[in-house]
């Protein structure tokens, strides 16, 4: 694999109202941190995420780049992420690796998603500080900060189906992301998390007066009923595995 990712090509998926501070630290990356050889791509807006992500791996595609920096609209971060993202030597050997973030749903966790004892589940981590290396090797990644290789690309392109795209929906609900990493893994690339690169993710909170404590709280939706449709799925799953090691 090319040391540092090579000539990067740097991607951002715009929804209706990108978010002002992402605004922000997409300027002074693209002003202050690129290397000969990288590539700013068109941003793809107003298009649905699994649209938008095609449409930047296609432009990715065409030019001469080595490795696509995809980018979500409401994340921030120091220009300087990139650079240490790219330069990690613990990074080199995966395929594809995304910085450090959070979730959007309570309790904002980092998303750390170690590989399940069945395919397509995950079991969720929390990196410890001086606990192991940087780069934690997980089942799937986002595409909220995340560098992949072209080799992946390749890799995955030989897995479609016909017209298939490379990110796209799958059928028992898996995110466009998730889908992707899947097919990755099953080609052999590795898929890493660096801890040492932490990105933030903006998102929209409540504020509430709490007269006995005489301060602001802060909250966030949890969405109970995506988290219980969630909870059926990872048991339709287990099920399903266990129904078919029956049969075997």
């Amino acid at each position: 694999m090319s040391d540092n990712f090579g000539r990067v090509a740097i991607g951002v998926r715009c929804g209706f109202s990108p978010d002002p501070v992402f605004l922000t630290s997409w300027t002074h990356l693209i002003l202050g941190n690129l290397r000969t050889g990288d590539r700013v791509l068109s941003p793809c807006v107003e298009l649905p995420v699994h649209h938008a992500a095609n449409t930047l791996a296609f432009q990715f595609l065409e030019s001469e780049c080595d490795t696509l920096l995809m980018l979500d609209d409401d994340m921030t971060f120091e220009c300087e992420k990139l650079t240490k993202l790219r330069d990690n030597l613990e990074n080199h050997e995966y395929g594809i690796v995304q910085g450090l973030c959070c979730s959007r749903r309570p309790p904002n966790a980092p998303i750390v998603l170690l590989p399940g004892d069945i395919e397509e589940t995950y079991r969720p981590a929390k990196p410890e500080a001086g606990v192991g290396p940087d780069t934690i090797e997980v089942a799937m990644v986002g595409l909220a900060f995340t560098l992949i290789r072209r080799t992946v690309f390749e890799a995955v392109d030989k897995q479609r189906a016909g017209d298939e795209l490379y990110f796209h929906w799958g059928k028992n609900g898996r995110g466009e992301d998730a889908d992707f990493c899947l097919k990755a893994r099953r080609a052999g690339a590795k898929i890493g998390v660096d801890t040492s690169v932490a990105i933030g993710h903006r998102m929209k909170v409540e504020a509430i007066w709490n007269l006995e404590k005489g301060e602001t709280e802060y909250r966030a939706y949890g969405n109970p009923n995506f988290l219980e449709m969630l909870k059926e799925q990872g048991e339709r799953v287990k099920n399903n595995a266990e129904r078919a090691g029956d049969k075997q």
